[in-house]
């Protein structure tokens, strides 16, 4: 499923700004509209407009979302009513009242009486500092299409906080308080189920995954790695407190998974073998997968059918 626009997105853009100037003043940058603004203007003056065939359905679910939100805020009606797209949403952090931003994406047919899983998707190191609506993961509309086919055949809700995870720091105080910051947001506004809330992340968002998911045993039913980071260099007193291969017993009563791809060169099996080998001396609950082409679902869309097949079983298990 996928909305088209039919019209000039330049002159949409110009007159969202007016509505937004409008109804929120010069600081509309603050709210969620501003950042479809910041998403709209960012793809409008990029590259990919002249040699990307995927800009125009960047740009309409863009467009669509828009449309949506400033009916819904003219009608006085919730924000996101009757919306199915891409979601760039936003709250105030309780670290410095600052705008963070995380995305979501639902099932298009949710029904918002039944409460439905939530699966944390974190990101993986980035070499160049992007914010977070121009990052690399926003980058191919394809996968997040697939994640959005993801999020419609499992019935479950997706997001990928925003984080302050800018370049490669493995995991920090300030990033780990902000990922919960906009779990419990997404809480408030969506029904979720608290019992059924998910983690999954590839590579080196596989190392920050083990350390939230030591830290917070309690709040994951279940942690899907693709090819992990296991062991890395700490560099902060924090994170000499925090390296998941000294804290990993307390994984102990938490179902995890973890997929790799033999020919994936990016992320060979020795990044994780001594993962696999712990977890087995500690006699923690891993489960083992792998197959052949299958990393780049994981190294270029961040979720694999793999990985939701998993969380499906771990809730048959459940109950």
């Amino acid at each position: 499923m996928h909305p088209f626009y039919v019209g000039d997105p330049d002159l949409a853009l110009a007159n969202y700004r007016a509505k937004a100037l409008k109804l929120f003043g010069p600081g509309y940058d603050t709210c969620e509209v501003g950042g479809y603004l910041f998403r709209l203007a960012f793809l409008l003056n990029h590259s990919s407009r002249t040699d990307d065939w995927w800009w125009p359905f960047k740009v309409t679910a863009v467009l669509v979302e828009l449309d949506r939100l400033f009916h819904n805020l003219e009608k006085q009606q919730p924000l996101y009513q009757h919306s199915f797209g891409i979601q760039f949403r936003t709250y105030r952090s309780n670290v410095d009242d600052s705008v963070q931003r995380y995305m979501l994406i639902q099932p298009y047919d949710a029904d918002p009486y039944n409460a439905l899983p939530l699966v944390v998707v974190i990101r993986p190191f980035i070499e160049n500092l992007h914010p977070f609506l121009a990052s690399p993961q926003l980058a191919r509309y394809w996968s997040l299409t697939y994640a959005a086919y993801m999020a419609n055949t499992y019935q479950v809700n997706i997001m990928m906080p925003e984080a302050r995870m800018y370049v490669n720091e493995p995991m920090t105080d300030v990033v780990e308080s902000e990922i919960l910051q906009a779990i419990e947001h997404v809480q408030s506004t969506v029904n979720i189920d608290k019992q059924r809330i998910f983690l999954h992340g590839n590579c080196s968002a596989g190392f920050r995954c083990l350390m939230l998911a030591c830290r917070h045993p309690q709040l994951f039913a279940a942690v899907g790695l693709y090819a992990p980071v296991y062991e890395m260099k700490a560099r902060t007193s924090w994170e000499v407190a925090t390296v998941p291969k000294e804290q990993l017993k307390k994984l102990s009563h938490t179902p995890m998974a973890l997929h790799y791809d033999p020919l994936d060169t990016h992320s060979p099996y020795r990044m994780y073998e001594t993962l696999i080998n712990d977890a087995k001396r500690k006699r923690l609950p891993l489960q083992v997968t792998h197959s052949d082409h299958s990393g780049l679902h994981y190294n270029v869309l961040l979720v694999g059918d793999e990985m939701f097949r998993f969380f499906q079983q771990v809730q048959i298990d459940q109950h």
